[in-house]
């Protein structure tokens, strides 16, 4: 059975993971419209880019935004949370 503080890092873990998915689906577009420069390049400006031009979804861009750092801040949080409390 899995105490509070693994539940609370799988969580983060599957919030970021679909946020990462969003940016492979992102990645995937730029690549089949012809946009992708490589690594080096931001994904989501060259993905916002194709928005303004090609009416691509939006959804990909928004969730990736928002769900990888909440899902960074809740495992990082609960780590660091029940280490705090390990302490006392």
């Amino acid at each position: 059975m899995l105490t509070g503080l693994h539940q609370a890092v799988f969580i983060g873990l599957g919030i970021a993971c679909v946020g990462l998915g969003c940016r492979g689906y992102m990645d995937l577009c730029l690549r089949r419209h012809g946009r992708y420069r490589g690594w080096k390049h931001n994904t989501e400006r060259e993905y916002f880019r194709l928005m303004k031009e090609l009416k691509v979804p939006r959804w990909p861009l928004f969730a990736a935004i928002i769900f990888v750092p909440l899902g960074m801040i809740l495992m990082f949080g609960a780590i660091i949370y029940s280490n705090h409390m390990r302490l006392r």
